[in-house]
């Protein structure tokens, strides 16, 4: 065989899969997007063996979406900060929740405004 035949080979084997997992894919997006959603986390985080009580502002990004996607169902098009502000909680701590449910396609981002998708 060829290097060219062998190069036609891996391109078809490529392409095939690819087919094979296209449909899982898009469902994996697709249940990304509701978890986003619901609040929840798209992996497990370790569980902190040292502290009982967390701080508001450390709580879990899954939570924390969940109430940012609260509050700008319900008073869209304010900005990170005083959505941080009304939740009582950093900025800094809704940066990657707010990136995710962006992402994740849920909330649309107009410069600083958020606005349900």
């Amino acid at each position: 065989m060829s290097l060219a035949d062998e190069a036609r080979a891996v391109r078809q084997r490529i392409t095939a899969r690819l087919r094979e997992l296209e449909p899982l894919a898009r469902e994996y997006e697709d249940l990304k997007r509701v978890a986003a959603e619901m609040g929840l986390d798209d992996a497990p985080r370790p569980t902190r063996a040292s502290s009982t009580s967390r701080p508001r502002s450390q709580a879990p990004s899954g939570q924390i979406a969940g109430r940012v996607l609260d509050e700008v169902r319900s008073d869209p098009g304010k900005t990170v900060a005083e959505y941080a502000k009304s939740l009582d909680l950093a900025a800094t701590a809704l940066y990657r929740p707010v990136r995710e449910l962006v992402a994740a396609g849920v909330l649309v981002k107009r410069a600083r405004q958020l606005f349900p998708a």
